[in-house]
């Protein structure tokens, strides 16, 4: 069986949780946190000592986008990348655009949920503010992509694009930010939809085991 190494709440790792639920694939996950210097042999499955690591009866694979191709390609049905050319590369540039975003966000994740809530340490709330003032153009690119007509990023079904946004926006929540329906409708209403998914549903009640109160996902 496929194994999954990380902890449940970064945003690559439950990426890679919701991609096989999605998909239909039983796996284990074994939670890890990679703080501080990890032992020599999660090095040697992540040589960059990030998380998640996918476990498969090939060998280890390490990086949530190599993990997710291997997801793909080995379990084609249902395709969680769409077809036609266009489509297909959006909905990658999404996973792209994700990451830049989650360069602010999980800043503002670390420092308040990871620093401040499990470690009981003060969070740098300087390092706070430079992130959150970068997230409002995110956030407005996003909701100008989405169509009010569509369910998702690429139609009436959400693909790899939809669930790593939706993914790193779950920690911002997590964090105790907010994304209002009032100034960004379509992007809430995307969010509410991915959320209400057994995939995602499954996740966030395990984060806010965790997270107790901190999280606004659901004020």
């Amino acid at each position: 069986m496929l194994k999954v190494v990380g902890a449940g709440l970064s945003p690559w790792v439950r990426r890679v949780m919701i991609v096989l639920e999605e998909k239909g694939i039983e796996y284990d996950h074994e939670p890890f946190f990679p703080f501080g210097d990890p032992p020599d042999e999660f090095k040697q499955k992540s040589p960059l000592a990030l998380v998640p690591v996918l476990e498969t009866d090939e060998g280890p694979l390490a990086d949530s986008s190599a993990i997710c191709a291997y997801l793909e390609a080995r379990f084609p049905t249902p395709a969680l990348l769409p077809d036609g050319p266009y489509a297909h590369g959006r909905s990658v540039w999404l996973c792209a655009y994700a990451d830049a975003l989650f360069k602010h966000e999980g800043t503002i994740f670390f420092q308040r949920a990871v620093r401040g809530h499990l470690m009981k340490q003060e969070p740098d709330e300087d390092a706070v503010e430079a992130a959150r003032a970068a997230i409002p153009p995110f956030l407005a690119y996003l909701e100008n992509e989405l169509d009010a007509s569509r369910m998702y990023f690429s139609g009436e079904t959400p693909y790899l694009g939809d669930i790593t946004v939706a993914s790193v926006l779950l920690n911002y929540l997590h964090a105790g930010e907010r994304i209002d329906a009032q100034t960004h409708p379509k992007l809430r209403g995307f969010l509410d939809r991915m959320f209400e998914r057994k995939s995602f549903a499954d996740r966030i009640e395990d984060d806010l085991t965790t997270l107790g109160g901190l999280s606004t996902v659901r004020r």
